[in-house]
């Protein structure tokens, strides 16, 4: 019987927060992995054989509800202490300080309270403005069995927590098909551009740049491209944070333009694969330039929040990445003197420091 972990994130089909899932069951296949998540949001990860779904419907949504009004643990808090003895819990903006965050605090310390085991891995912490809540953090993850920061800066914050360590985002150590890893060689130039909704994700400090401003751009930048003989193709990670329609606005300035391709987050190999075609990559969903960089792509990282800035600084120790206010601003013929690529000596050591993230959590899972 093989050991049962239940994996706490985003599961909102999401192809970044999927690919962690990607990541979990390529590595541990001999583990069965269980996630609560609705139906509507778990098309990519359908593709993972050791991945087992608890479906998020109205029966649940309803229970969940009423628990809520009563001051009562959360269905995700209930599951997990019932069904299982393990908990990973995944993803990287997990710890913001949000509206509900005395919550979601509370379930987290809930189920560690119920729990053999419970690691936190590829995140990052913030923003945050409260003193209390960075204080209740600082209890929690002394608390758990693990905790690994996906940047030098959040675990900084905690920096006499021996409980807490520093390691590149975990989908460094992503087991992609050989053919994603190495460019394919073809007669066809693509450009490729993850798109964000700017007036979704972007900080207060960016909310100036408006969609139809973000829209005109890649317009420009679509249009400059095909002029110069590239196929363009507008990936969109997730439909229900925008990217999809942002995508579709650009594309409708070239109805009559078959070189101007939408792929739409649907199965991880395939978004994966269309990452690794791509002879240039504008990155503005941070998963983007993640693989960007892993498949040694050159690629343009674009920066609507601080984890995409730390992501860069720490790897190349200098301000590579534009913000959005300044990738509006570029003319087409700068992009390419703008990207970053990684070489093969860098990617390795990367992935590398990314796998020894797994060490504690390997025996973990591998112990009887």
């Amino acid at each position: 019987m093989s050991r049962k972990v239940f994996t706490l994130g985003y599961w909102h089909q999401n192809y970044g927060d999927d690919l962690f899932l990607q990541t979990l069951c390529q590595r541990y296949s001999d583990v069965t992995f269980y996630i609560l998540a609705n139906s509507k949001f778990i098309q990519g990860v359908e593709e993972l054989k050791n991945l087992r779904v608890i479906r998020y419907g109205f029966v649940l949504r309803m229970l969940d509800a009423i628990l809520r009004r009563l001051g009562l643990p959360s269905v995700t808090a209930l599951v997990g202490r019932f069904r299982f003895k393990d908990f990973i819990e995944i993803g990287g903006s997990i710890f913001m300080e949000e509206e509900n965050w005395l919550e979601k605090y509370r379930e987290r310390v809930y189920i560690q309270k119920h729990c053999i085991s419970y690691s936190v891995l590829g995140s990052n912490f913030g923003p945050y403005s409260s003193p209390e809540f960075k204080q209740r953090y600082e209890q929690f993850f002394d608390s758990v069995t693990q905790v690994v920061f996906r940047d030098r800066y959040s675990k900084q914050l905690f920096e006499t927590n021996n409980n807490i360590s520093w390691g590149p985002d975990l989908n460094f150590a992503a087991n992609l098909p050989e053919e994603a890893r190495t460019k394919e060689e073809d007669n066809k130039k693509s450009l490729s551009i993850s798109v964000i909704n700017p007036e979704w994700k972007s900080s207060q400090s960016e909310k100036s740049v408006t969609n139809r401003q973000y829209v005109d751009f890649l317009t420009t930048v679509t249009r400059n491209a095909i002029q110069n003989n590239f196929e363009v193709h507008l990936l969109s990670f997730c439909e229900g944070e925008g990217d999809l329609k942002i995508a579709e606005q650009v594309k409708a300035k070239f109805i009559n333009s078959p070189e101007v391709i939408i792929d739409n987050y649907e199965t991880l190999t395939a978004m994966t694969k269309q990452i690794s075609k791509s002879s240039f990559l504008i990155g503005c969903r941070f998963h983007a330039v993640v693989l960007g960089l892993l498949t040694g792509i050159p690629t343009l990282p674009v920066a609507y929040g601080r984890k995409t800035q730390s992501l860069i600084e720490d790897i190349f120790s200098a301000k590579l990445w534009l913000s959005i206010p300044e990738l509006v601003e570029l003319k087409p013929s700068e992009i390419r003197s703008a990207g970053v690529r990684l070489p093969s000596s860098d990617r390795k050591r990367i992935v590398t420091k990314a796998e020894e993230q797994f060490e504690r959590l390997d025996h973990i899972l591998k112990s009887n």
